[in-house]
């Protein structure tokens, strides 16, 4: 599991990513970074939290799949057909009642105001369901046996993503 979700943390941090979110949401690289290393765990929980639930987890699985179909390989190219409404609406969906919390915690760990980390939580949340939603597929055409659901949360699983990125980041 941790290895799952090293993997999703590598590449929403990797350079080039955090390039093309901070042009895709007119925001500096050094601020990005500090947003998406703020954020991305209550984004990672929050997805988990969207594949167990039975309520949302078939719309989530249903985004993932869409999501994951979206070509990666040429970032700035995906990024220049972001859709930042569409990215809002994801992060709203991830993030639930916590939505505020998270961004005026990445606020005040950023030094930016609330409307920054807004844009660049919404450019970056199709990233994330992008690169999820491909480790989803990926590991369902290996193991056609397991449910998508199950291989979301066995992705996404109950590790403490902070402590993940912390180590991550070191």
């Amino acid at each position: 599991m941790a290895n799952n979700v090293n993997s999703i943390l590598s590449e929403l941090l990797k350079s080039d990513s955090i390039t093309n979110i901070a042009k895709s949401s007119g925001i500096s690289t050094k601020n990005v970074e500090s947003i998406l290393k703020s954020a991305l765990p209550s984004l990672i929980s929050g997805a988990n939290s969207q594949s167990t639930n039975t309520d949302t987890k078939e719309g989530f699985l249903n985004a993932l799949v869409n999501h994951g179909s979206k070509d990666t390989s040429n970032l700035s190219s995906f990024f220049k057909n972001i859709d930042l409404e569409d990215g809002a609406k994801i992060v709203n969906h991830l993030l639930g009642n916590k939505s505020e919390d998270t961004s005026k915690t990445a606020a005040k760990a950023s030094g930016v105001d609330s409307k920054d980390v807004s844009k660049v939580l919404s450019a970056a949340a199709p990233l994330l369901m992008s690169v999820i939603g491909k480790k989803v597929t990926d590991t369902n055409k290996k193991d056609s046996t397991s449910s998508l659901a199950g291989i979301a949360s066995s992705l996404l699983g109950n590790s403490d993503v902070g402590d993940l990125l912390k180590g991550f980041l070191k």
